[in-house]
This record gives C-alpha cells, structure tokens and sequence, in this order.
C-alpha cells in the first residue's frame, strides 16, 4: 500500500505542476496528500483507509480539472478531503493544531454567558456584571481545559 500511496502523491503532484501556490492551499491540497499517506500507513490494518486508496488515485487523476472547473470533479475533492479529514481524526487521532482549544474556548464561552445569565435572573437584581464574568471565566476555563487535551494529543502524535 505505501508504494501505491507513493504513486498517487506523485501523479496529484505533476497535475498539479504550475498551479499557483494560494489555490493549492484555498483547496487544502497539502492536507488531503498528508492523509493520503497516512491511509497508505493505516492500510493494512483499518477497512475504512483502504476504501480511501482507490478514491484518492481517480482523484489524482482529476485533481487539476477539479481545481480549475467548478462541477462535480470539485465537489467530489471537496467531498474526498472532508471524509478522509473526518476518518483521520476520529479513528486514528490526528487532529489539527489547537483544535480542542478552540472547540473548548468556544463550549466556555457559551457554558460561562449562560451561566451568568442564569446567575443573575436567580439574584433578580441587574447585576449586569455577572454574565460578563460568567464569559470570561467560561472562556478561561474553556483555553485551559482545550490546551490540556491537545497537549495530550500532541505528545501520543509524537511518539507514534
């Protein structure tokens, strides 16, 4: 499988010959070949990254028509990067940067501006500060918590 990976990558790179570097990264081409090989490494042992090879070799095949010309051939790489992307992160953990940071910052946000809200409707009393305290600390909390986990994350990356 490594070998047939090896070929996919370098056909999607001679399409890709003389395309400007903003449209490569507009349509995440760097990510969808990271995935690739890593589908060629987890093929042996996973059934869904062995239905992502033959998908990936048509893709390469197509990947400069898909680029250039709005249709199907996009939505299919579109389509390709989001599932191969999804299938990364949830079965084999590779997650991108500061992922959980965010997600967590966002989830603290929220948690922390409803608990405030609530907070003070049981004070009943315009204690306009409370929701405002509420946010902060929630997205405080929410950047800790976030950090932690893709620190957890990062360090099992790593040593793989």
């Amino acid at each position: 499988m490594e070998n047939n990976t090896q070929e996919i990558l370098r056909v999607m790179d001679q399409k890709l010959e003389g395309t400007p570097e903003e449209k490569i990264r507009f349509f995440r081409v760097d990510e969808l070949k990271r995935n690739i090989e890593r589908a060629g490494r987890f093929a042996p042992e996973c059934e869904g990254c062995r239905q992502f090879i033959p998908e990936a070799d048509a893709m390469a095949e197509r990947i400069g028509e898909a680029m250039a010309v709005p249709g199907e051939a996009r939505r299919e790489l579109d389509r390709l990067i989001f599932r191969l992307s999804n299938h990364m992160m949830k079965e084999h953990g590779f997650y991108p940067v500061n992922h959980f940071s965010f997600r967590c910052s966002m989830w603290g946000i929220f948690l922390g501006l409803a608990a405030g809200y609530l907070l003070e409707k049981l004070v009943l009393a315009p204690e306009y500060w409370l929701p405002a305290t509420g946010l902060i600390l929630g997205l405080f909390t929410g950047q800790i918590l976030g950090r932690l986990r893709d620190r957890r994350i990062n360090s099992a990356q790593m040593s793989m």
